[in-house]
Formats: C-alpha cells, structure tokens, sequence
C-alpha cells in the first residue's frame, strides 16, 4: 500500500526540466549539465528524466549574489627584482 502524500505537497511547484531550468538560470543546457555534475546544481532524478526544484534554484541564485562578499585571500607581495 502507497502511503498518502502530506498535505503540504499540494501548494509544491513543478518541477523544471533542462531546458527551463537553464533559462531560469540564464545559462546553457550544457553548463546546467557541468554544473549538475560538479555538484553545484542539485537534480531530481525520476526514472531516465532529470528535473530541477525552482526552490533549490533560487537558493543557488540567492547565493551567488554579488553583494555577499566572500573574505579575499591574501595576495602575495611582489618581490622587487633587483637589477
């Protein structure tokens, strides 16, 4: 016996295939592919086809925003060559 979905399933989007998961990221089919790959894109995998939650995307973008800075690594000093 399948048990019932919760309730909360029912307010869930759709999910995206490739090509509207790209254009909601602005990309490629296949930079969405490497992405995936890498691990920097979660999917949802349902039997062969491959689908991508608009909330995981929306996090990705939310994190990638320029106004959060990440600390810069220390830059090397330039040594004086002496002539």
């Amino acid at each position: 016996m399948i048990a019932p979905a919760p309730a909360n399933n029912a307010s869930m989007e759709p999910l995206f295939d490739k090509k509207s998961a790209a254009a909601f990221l602005g990309c490629g089919i296949r930079t969405l592919d490497k992405m995936t790959a890498d691990g920097v894109v979660t999917a949802v995998k349902l039997g062969w086809l491959v689908r991508f939650d608009p909330s995981d995307l929306r996090a990705l973008v939310e994190s990638r925003k320029s106004g959060k800075r990440r600390p810069k690594a220390k830059q090397r000093r330039k040594r004086a060559v002496a002539a």
